[in-house]
């Protein structure tokens, strides 16, 4: 396998996993708003006092 068919595959892998959280997100929350699954996603991947950080306290990018 090319390092570039790698690269390829490692995007595919992540957008694939990414697509995977929101989905799960979605079903923990199915009324939630699109920001609020943002920071959802964001507090799984980098904790809560990142997504936090920016986001805000109610998870909402700020203005």
């Amino acid at each position: 396998m090319t390092p570039a068919q790698r690269a390829s595959l490692a995007a595919s892998m992540s957008m694939a996993v990414a697509t995977a959280a929101r989905a799960g997100i979605q079903a923990d929350e199915p009324h939630a708003s699109l920001s609020r699954i943002r920071f959802l996603l964001a507090e799984r991947r980098y904790g809560t006092e990142l997504a936090t950080a920016a986001f805000g306290a109610d998870g909402r990018w700020p203005q």
